[in-house]
């Protein structure tokens, strides 16, 4: 897992989608099968669900001001990323395709060597508990850093449920309304409601 990059915009998703909303998802990315027209569908379905939440990162910033602001989010540091093992990094152009293997069951690549495989399904595994990790037990509120970049950090439905807490004791706060556009801030508070129904919520 490289460092978190910042682009122009951040694309949120629920932790676990639902059957559908995934086999949408699958049907618009993929190019192999189905019209054009189908793709587009499927796509508009996926973005209908409810499961998706999309902002510019500025926008992003006011809504994470507003939550500091309220006490909703933890100040643990950044946990450091996880170093590529050396057999990993030999997948070189194979890499996305054994990661697929890994994670669909798509054929594996030629020549690949089951050592790497499993370097591979290690490394992946330690980035995926380090994403998800909880500081404090998810007591605390959403750390910080989880908002800070396009990196899939997973905040946990409890680290979601905590910062609820805060939020409904502190009555709305008119105060955030000088922060944050009043809508953004309605919207962001009901998707993060209901993402803590659905394994919480990954940055993208």
């Amino acid at each position: 897992m490289g460092e978190g990059v910042v682009g122009m915009g951040v694309d949120i998703e629920w932790g676990v989608l639902p059957v559908e909303v995934a086999e949408a998802w699958r049907t618009a990315v993929d190019r192999h099968h189905g019209t054009d027209a189908e793709r587009c569908e499927a796509f508009e379905r996926y973005e209908r669900s409810g499961a998706v939440f999309q902002t510019a990162w500025d926008s992003m910033r006011d809504l994470k001001r507003a939550m500091r602001k309220l006490g909703m989010l933890c100040g643990h540091r950044q946990p450091n990323s996880i170093e590529m093992p050396a057999e990993v990094a030999e997948l070189a152009g194979d890499y996305f395709a054994v990661q697929q293997h890994i994670t669909e069951g798509t054929p594996l690549p030629d020549g690949v060597e089951p050592a790497n495989v499993e370097a591979l399904r290690s490394y992946l595994a330690a980035c995926d508990e380090l994403l998800a990790r909880m500081p404090y037990g998810g007591t605390r509120g959403i750390p910080a850093y989880k908002l800070s970049d396009n990196s899939p950090w997973l905040i946990q439905p409890e680290e979601i449920r905590s910062a609820m807490e805060v939020y409904q004791r502190s009555a709305g706060c008119e105060e955030i309304r000088r922060i944050v556009d009043p809508e953004s801030w309605d919207e962001w508070i009901a998707y993060i409601t209901t993402a803590a129904e659905h394994g919480g919520f990954r940055m993208g």
